[in-house]
């Protein structure tokens, strides 16, 4: 997805307006920049949670209500319209949430298979057929990283990218949280 549209012409369109352009330095707006050129990013200053945190305010100060830790297994329509979702609290009770705006982070397969009621054939088939995307977080820290610059200077760059497969195990997207939010690194001298 991220050389999705990216072309010869338009690495080369992005090099000269970078070169010769007149962008102030600190400006940010990339709104015409393919997502493979972007150079700038605004990391939340406390990580990704922080959007969801903002979300959660958000719909707390405008009269909504938030339940975590249900487990939600119904959701029940009337018409194409959800009227209510049902499901299981951390005490194992069964709750009933009828409102007339939800919020889902549960995943498609999941909600759709949540739903109480005919849905369209091609609607439930899609979502069957929805892959999860295999996720493993690992954190490390090291006194000292041996990947640098090439004039040896500690790494700038947030994201390296490894899209080899060894033994079975794709490997991925490598951050250097220090670089990319550090607010969120330790200050204990480790990287």
């Amino acid at each position: 997805m991220r050389i999705k549209g990216l072309s010869l012409k338009s690495v080369m369109t992005n090099c000269l307006k970078e070169t010769f352009g007149r962008r102030r330095s600190d400006n940010i707006a990339q709104k015409r920049t393919k997502t493979s050129l972007i150079e700038k990013f605004l990391y939340p200053k406390f990580g990704p949670g922080q959007l969801w945190e903002h979300v959660a305010e958000s719909v707390s100060k405008g009269g909504g209500e938030l339940h975590l830790g249900v487990i939600v297994d119904r959701v029940r329509l009337k018409g194409s319209k959800v009227i209510s979702v049902e499901g299981v609290n951390e005490a194992g009770e069964r709750i009933d949430f009828p409102g007339d705006y939800f919020f889902s982070t549960m995943p498609v397969r999941d909600l759709i298979r949540a739903v109480c009621g005919e849905l369209p054939k091609e609607v439930a088939d899609v979502a069957r057929g929805l892959p999860y995307r295999d996720f493993i977080l690992v954190g490390l820290l090291a006194k000292k990283l041996a990947v640098t610059e090439e004039d040896g200077s500690p790494l700038k760059d947030t994201w390296i990218y490894s899209r080899t497969e060894r033994d079975g195990w794709p490997i991925a997207d490598i951050q250097q949280l220090e670089s990319l939010a550090g607010e969120q690194a330790t200050k204990s001298g480790l990287v």
